[in-house]
C-alpha cells in the first residue's frame, strides 16, 4: 500500500480517538438542538452592527467587545454605570432563574401556522423592518443568548424603576416582573403566541397606548409620553438607540412583528414597552371611555390600599380579561366578602390576600401555576415565598 495512504489512515484513526471537544466545538444548548442554529447565527451577525447588542458585548468584557464597536458605546456604558451608582438601583434577576424559566419554552406547542389554538411560533428576524422566518424546530438557546436576556431584563428594570419613581414614588418590583414574564413567554424573546409577541407578549393595542403623547402622568407642560421621558432619563440610556426609532404599524394598524422579535432592537423594545405598560396600568391618571378613572393605584385608593405588594399584584391581574375593569370588580368583591368582614385589606397578610385574589383571577392562577413549573426546573420548594419569585432577585 502507498505510504501516503497508510499515513493518512493512521491520521484519521488518531483523530477519531480525540475527545469530541477537540474534534469540534459542539454547540451547548439550554433548550433546542445544536442543529437549529438560526437564532445564534443571526445574533452573531447582529452583534457587530446593532448598538444595543454592542453595549451588551462591551459590558461583558473586552474579549466580547466587537473590534468595530464605537468609542461612544463604551462611553455611554461608563456613563450609565456611573449614574446607576449614584442612586439605589433595584434588585437584579438571577441568571439561573431565567435559565430555569426558559426550560419551560419547549412545553409550548410549536406550530408553523397561526390556525392552531393554542399555538406558538418561533421567529428569527434580520432587522426591525423584515418579516420573521418561522422555525420548524426549537432554536438552540446557548449561554450567551441567555446572558443577553438577563442583561436586557435587568437594564429594562433599572430604566422602568427610575421612571416609576418619577411618576408615583412607587418602585418597580422585579419579583412581580419575573412572575409576569415567566407566565407570558418563559423569557422566550423569539416567541409569538396567541395574541402576543415576544418576551413580554405585547399587542399592537399596548404599543399604541404607550406611544400616545398624553399618556405619561408627569406634570408638563408639555405632557410627555413614556418614550420622550425615557430619552431624558439617564437610567434608560441603554435603550436610547432603540427609542430614537419610531414604531411602525402596517396598514391594518398592527405592529410589525420583527420590531418586537429581533434579537437586537426587538428584545430591547419589547422589554421597554412591557415595563411601561405595567407602570401605565398601575399609575395612569384619567382613564377613558367611562371606565375606572385611573390606574390601579386610583382604583384601590377608596379601599385604603397603599401596600406596594398588593398594588403590584392587582396590577398584574389587569393583564387578564377585562383589564382594569377586572381589578375594580375584584377589589369591590373582596371588600364585600363576608369572610373578610372587619379585615383591613391593606394590612392583611399577603399570603391571605393572594389566596382570595387567585380565586377571582384566572390570570393570577395561571401565573402561580407557571411559577410552580419554574420551581420544578429550579429544584426549589413550592412554598409561598418561592412562588412570589423572591428567590430570584439579588
Amino acid at each position: 500500500m502507498n505510504t501516503f495512504f497508510v499515513n493518512l489512515s493512521i491520521l484519521f484513526f488518531a483523530i477519531s480517538l480525540l475527545p469530541q471537544s477537540a474534534q469540534s466545538q459542539e454547540l451547548q444548548c439550554l433548550i433546542g438542538s445544536p442543529k437549529s442554529r438560526a437564532l445564534i447565527d443571526q445574533y452573531k451577525k447582529d452583534s457587530s452592527r446593532n448598538d444595543f447588542l454592542k453595549l451588551f458585548k462591551a459590558e461583558r468584557g473586552p474579549e466580547y467587545c466587537p473590534i468595530d464597536a464605537p468609542d461612544s458605546a463604551l462611553a455611554q456604558l461608563n456613563s450609565l454605570n456611573k449614574n446607576i451608582l449614584t442612586r439605589v438601583a433595584p434588585p437584579k434577576i438571577k441568571l439561573e432563574c431565567i435559565k430555569a424559566s426558559m426550560k419551560r419554552i419547549p412545553k409550548v406547542e410549536l406550530s408553523s401556522r397561526s390556525g392552531k389554538n393554542p399555538y406558538s411560533r418561533r421567529g428569527v428576524c434580520t432587522s426591525d423592518s423584515g418579516l420573521p422566518k418561522w422555525q420548524n424546530s426549537e432554536p438552540c438557546m446557548n449561554s450567551e443568548l441567555t446572558e443577553l436576556v438577563q442583561w436586557s431584563v435587568n437594564k429594562a428594570i433599572e430604566c422602568g424603576n427610575a421612571l416609576a419613581l418619577r411618576i408615583s414614588g412607587l418602585p418597580l418590583d422585579p419579583e412581580i416582573f419575573f412572575q409576569k414574564i415567566n407566565n407570558e413567554s418563559a423569557f422566550g424573546f423569539h416567541l409569538q403566541n396567541n395574541g402576543g409577541i415576544g418576551i413580554g407578549q405585547l399587542t399592537s393595542i399596548a404599543m399604541k397606548e404607550i406611544s400616545r403623547p398624553s399618556q405619561m402622568p408627569i406634570e408638563g407642560p408639555p405632557r410627555k409620553n413614556y418614550i420622550q421621558a425615557a430619552q431624558e432619563e439617564s437610567a434608560c440610556s441603554t435603550f436610547k438607540s432603540v427609542l430614537n426609532k419610531d414604531v411602525e404599524f402596517t396598514n391594518a394598524r398592527q405592529v410589525r412583528h420583527c420590531q418586537l422579535l429581533w434579537t437586537g432592537n426587538g428584545l430591547a423594545r419589547n422589554l421597554f414597552y412591557s415595563i411601561m405598560t405595567f407602570i401605565h396600568n398601575r399609575s395612569v391618571i384619567g382613564y377613558k371611555n367611562g371606565r375606572p378613572a385611573g390606574g390601579v393605584r386610583q382604583i384601590v385608593k377608596a379601599y385604603g390600599i397603599t401596600d406596594a405588594k398588593k398594588i403590584n399584584y392587582l396590577t398584574l391581574i389587569s393583564y387578564g380579561r377585562n383589564g382594569l375593569a377586572k381589578v375594580a370588580a375584584t377589589i369591590e368583591t373582596m371588600s364585600k366578602d363576608p369572610s373578610l368582614a372587619g379585615v383591613n385589606l391593606n394590612t392583611m397578610p399577603l399570603d391571605q390576600f393572594l389566596e382570595h385574589l387567585e380565586k377571582m383571577s384566572p390570570y393570577l392562577k395561571e401565573t402561580r401555576n407557571k411559577m410552580n413549573e419554574f420551581l420544578d426546573n429550579y429544584q426549589a420548594e413550592k412554598n409561598p415565598s418561592n412562588q412570589t419569585g423572591a428567590l430570584c432577585v439579588e
